[in-house]
């Protein structure tokens, strides 16, 4: 949801909200079908995420080994606020890698600081996808809900965005500028 983020009032309401909070490794901040509570921000640390093998004995820690991990996230990287946005369960079970030191946001309030960057940032794309031929078909709501998968980047000049008989997993609309 960050990704093309540059309001810095935003960043701010949500610093002044934050709390602090500690994890050592292999401590399970979530479940898969938990309800969300919070957004999490890693200061410092490493989460992994996925979900429970199916064993018999479920007095196995994690450490152990009985999760499929999927993901992993490292300092920097802010997590959970999908289930938030689209107002469901969580999708995987997400655990500490390592001793990792957090902000957390609370649902109710991230919702309410992100709501009005949400909107906007919609609205500017479904205004972009209106101008592509491929996207006139669809309806205002088809648009909206595919926003969530679509984001702004600016490059630089001589950027690569692929190279030739590079498998590619990321489709890329030009707005302005020039490719070669």
């Amino acid at each position: 949801i960050f990704k093309d983020l540059n309001d810095m009032t935003i960043l701010l309401q949500m610093a002044k909200v934050a709390k602090y909070n500690f994890f050592k490794a292999n401590h399970v901040l979530f479940e898969k079908g938990d309800e969300p509570d919070y957004f999490y921000i890693i200061i410092k640390g490493k989460i992994g995420g996925g979900q429970r093998k199916d064993i018999k004995d479920l007095s196995k820690s994690w450490y152990n080994n009985d999760i499929n991990i999927y993901f992993t996230l490292k300092s920097g990287t802010g997590f959970g606020e999908l289930a938030f946005l689209e107002n469901s369960k969580r999708t995987a079970t997400v655990k500490t890698i390592k001793d990792s030191h957090f902000l957390l946001i609370k649902r109710e309030v991230y919702i309410d600081i992100i709501k009005p960057y949400i909107k906007k940032s919609n609205d500017l794309k479904i205004a972009f996808f209106n101008n592509l031929e491929m996207f006139q078909k669809l309806s205002h709501t088809q648009l909206f809900d595919i926003c969530p998968f679509f984001y702004d980047k600016s490059l630089s000049k001589g950027t690569y965005l692929c190279m030739q008989n590079e498998l590619q997993q990321k489709i890329f609309f030009i707005k302005s500028g020039r490719v070669q």
